[in-house]
C-alpha cells in the first residue's frame, strides 16, 4: 500500500516537473524569435501625392549689353536689388577706340583744304591778303604742334608717375620692414651700451674708493673696496661682451634689410631724376589746358580770316561748284562726329523693364558686346523638376502644389506644363510650375507635393507594411494560434495588387480582410511561415 502512494506522488511530481519545463522551454525559445509591430488593415481613403523638388528660376530675364567697349566708374545697384524702368544700374564711360580723333583730325584735313581753296580762288599768292593767312596758318601749325607735344609728355609722365608710385610703395615695404626687423635688435643694443655706461661710471667709482684705502692694504676698508673694485670690473667686462653681441647681430640684421631699402630709395630717386628731366625735355608744352588754349585761339583767328574771305566774289563756275562738294563732305563728317561725340564719354545705364537685379557687371573694363547686367521678372518665377512617367500622367495642368520643406507663406505654385525630360524621355516627364507671390523670388529650393483627387477603398495598410520582391508585391499577415500552452504567432506572405497609395497608406487588393494584421516594423528578416513575437 505505501508503495503505490509512493509511486503515484512520484507520478504526479514527474509530470509537473514536465509542464513546468515546457512552459519555461517555449518562454525561452520565444525569446529568440523575431519581435514584429503590427498594424490592423483597415478601408479608407487614399490621397496620391505626387513630389518633387527644384530651384526657383525668373521666368524672364533681359539683358542690358554694351554697345561699345568702355569701363564701369560706379555701380549703382547689387544682385537681388528690385529696380523700375529707368532706374541708374551703373555709370560708365566710353572712351574713344580712336575713331573720334581720326574723324576729327580728318574735318580739320578737309577744314584747310576747302579754307585754303576758297582763299587760292579768290587771291593771288604774292597779295598782303594771302600772306596774312600763312601767317595765321602757321600759328596754328606751331600751336598744334605744341599741343601734340604736350599729349607726348603726359603720356610718358603718366608712366612716371605709376612707376614712382609704386616705387615709393615698395620703399615704404622695405621701410617698414627695415624697422620691423631691425628696431627691436637696435633697442636691445642701446639698452647694453646704457648698460655698458652704467657698470664703468660703476667702476670708476669703484677704483677712487680702492685708490683711497690702498696705503692700508691690510685694512677691512681696502679689502672691501678692493672686491667692490673686483665685482666693477667684472660687471663692465660682461657689458661688453653684450655689446659685443648685440652690436653683431645689429649689424647683421641691417645687412639683412638695409639693401632693399636702399634699391628702393636709389629706384625712385631715379624715376624722381627721369620726372625732372623729362619737364626740361617738353618746357613749354607741359600745360595740357594752355597747349589747348592755344590751339584753339589759332583756329579762332583762322575761322575769323576765313569768315572775313568768305563772300569773295569766285568767278570759276567749275572752281565753286568743287567747293561746294567740299563743303557738303564737311557737313556731313561734321554730323558724324556729333553722332558719336554723343555715345562717347559719362554715361548711365539704365534699367529697361521693372524686375529684380540678375547679375552685374563687377569689373573694371567691358567690351563692345558684353553683358553688363540682366534683370528678373518681378512678376513670376518657374520651378522645375522630373518624375516618373506614371506619377505624370495622374496630375492635371492648373495643379496646386505645396511647399514640404519649409514654411512659405505668401507662395503659390501652379502646375502650368508638362514636358518630356531630355535627359531620360522613356521614363521621366518634367513638370514646370509657375512661381508667384509676395515672397516668391529666384534661386529658393522647394520640395513640393501635388495632393491628387481622393478615393475610397476596401483594403487600405500602411505604407511600411508593403514588400517588394523579385515576384512583386507582398504583405506579411499575422496568424495566431491558442493552445493549453500559450498562443502561437507566425507570418504568412499574402500577394497583393498595389491600387493608389499616398503618403502614409496604400490601396491594396488581395486575400485579405479587415480583421487580418500585417507586419510594419519587424527586428530581423523574414520569410513566409516563420514564428515571430510581439513587440512590448
Amino acid at each position: 500500500m505505501k508503495q503505490r502512494t509512493w509511486a503515484k506522488w512520484a507520478l504526479i511530481v514527474f509530470f509537473a516537473v514536465m509542464a513546468v519545463l515546457t512552459f519555461f522551454s517555449g518562454t525561452i525559445r520565444s525569446l529568440t524569435l523575431p519581435q514584429v509591430t503590427t498594424k490592423p488593415v483597415t478601408s479608407g481613403t487614399i490621397t496620391p501625392v505626387v513630389a518633387g523638388s527644384g530651384m526657383t528660376e525668373a521666368s524672364e530675364s533681359t539683358e542690358i549689353l554694351a554697345s561699345r567697349a568702355g569701363s564701369v566708374t560706379d555701380l549703382l545697384v547689387q544682385p537681388g536689388d528690385r529696380v523700375k524702368a529707368g532706374d541708374v544700374l551703373m555709370k560708365v564711360d566710353y572712351p574713344d577706340d580712336g575713331t573720334l580723333a581720326a574723324k576729327q583730325a580728318e574735318l580739320d584735313r578737309q577744314q584747310k583744304a576747302l579754307a585754303e581753296a576758297r582763299l587760292t580762288a579768290t587771291m593771288s599768292t604774292d597779295s598782303s591778303a594771302w600772306t596774312q593767312y600763312q601767317m595765321l596758318k602757321n600759328n596754328l601749325e606751331e600751336a598744334e604742334q605744341r599741343q601734340a607735344r604736350c599729349k607726348e609728355y603726359l603720356g610718358k609722365r603718366k608712366s612716371l608717375d605709376s612707376q614712382l608710385s609704386a616705387a615709393k610703395g615698395e620703399l615704404s615695404t622695405a621701410q617698414s620692414a627695415y624697422h620691423t626687423g631691425v628696431d627691436a635688435v637696435a633697442q636691445e643694443a642701446e639698452a647694453a651700451h646704457q648698460a655698458l655706461d652704467a657698470a664703468r661710471r660703476q667702476q670708476e667709482n669703484a677704483q677712487a674708493n680702492a685708490s683711497f684705502y690702498q696705503e692700508n692694504p691690510e685694512s677691512e676698508e681696502y679689502l672691501t673696496a678692493k672686491a667692490a673694485l673686483d665685482e666693477a670690473n667684472a660687471a663692465v667686462l660682461d657689458c661688453q661682451n653684450r655689446c659685443y653681441a648685440a652690436d653683431t647681430a645689429l649689424e647683421a640684421i641691417q645687412a639683412q634689410y638695409q639693401p632693399s631699402v636702399d634699391a628702393a630709395q636709389q629706384k625712385a630717386d631715379e624715376l624722381t631724376g627721369q620726372i625732372a628731366s623729362l619737364e626740361l625735355t617738353y618746357a613749354g608744352c607741359t600745360d595740357e589746358k594752355a597747349c589747348e588754349n592755344a590751339v584753339l585761339s589759332a583756329k579762332g583767328a583762322l575761322s575769323s580770316y576765313y569768315e572775313s574771305q568768305k563772300n569773295a566774289k569766285i568767278q570759276d563756275e567749275l572752281e565753286a561748284a568743287r567747293l561746294a562738294e567740299m563743303e557738303s563732305q564737311i557737313e556731313q563728317l561734321d554730323q558724324e562726329i556729333t553722332e558719336l561725340e554723343a555715345k562717347l564719354g559719362a554715361a548711365e545705364l539704365r534699367a529697361s523693364c521693372d524686375g529684380i537685379v540678375e547679375t552685374i557687371y563687377d569689373k573694371e573694363e567691358f567690351e563692345n558686346g558684353e553683358k553688363l547686367a540682366s534683370l528678373q521678372s518681378a512678376d513670376a518665377y518657374t520651378l522645375s523638376c522630373s518624375i516618373p512617367i506614371a506619377d505624370a500622367a495622374l496630375l492635371r495642368i492648373g495643379a496646386e502644389a505645396r511647399i514640404t520643406n519649409q514654411s512659405a507663406g505668401g507662395v503659390q505654385i501652379v502646375l502650368t506644363a508638362i514636358e518630356a525630360d531630355e535627359t531620360d524621355p522613356t521614363n521621366m516627364k518634367r513638370l514646370i510650375f509657375t512661381v508667384t507671390g509676395d515672397n516668391a523670388a529666384a534661386n529658393q529650393y522647394f520640395s513640393i507635393a501635388v495632393a491628387l483627387e481622393s478615393t475610397k477603398h476596401d483594403l487600405v495598410v500602411p505604407n511600411a507594411a508593403v514588400w517588394q520582391d523579385a515576384k512583386g508585391a507582398f504583405v506579411y499577415a499575422v496568424e495566431t494560434k491558442t493552445t493549453p500552452l500559450g498562443s502561437r504567432s507566425r507570418v504568412k506572405r499574402v500577394d497583393v495588387e498595389l491600387l493608389r497609395r499616398d503618403d502614409r497608406y496604400t490601396a491594396v487588393s488581395g486575400e485579405l480582410s479587415r480583421e487580418d494584421f500585417v507586419v510594419v516594423l519587424s527586428s530581423a528578416p523574414l520569410e513566409d511561415g516563420q514564428a515571430v513575437r510581439f513587440g512590448d
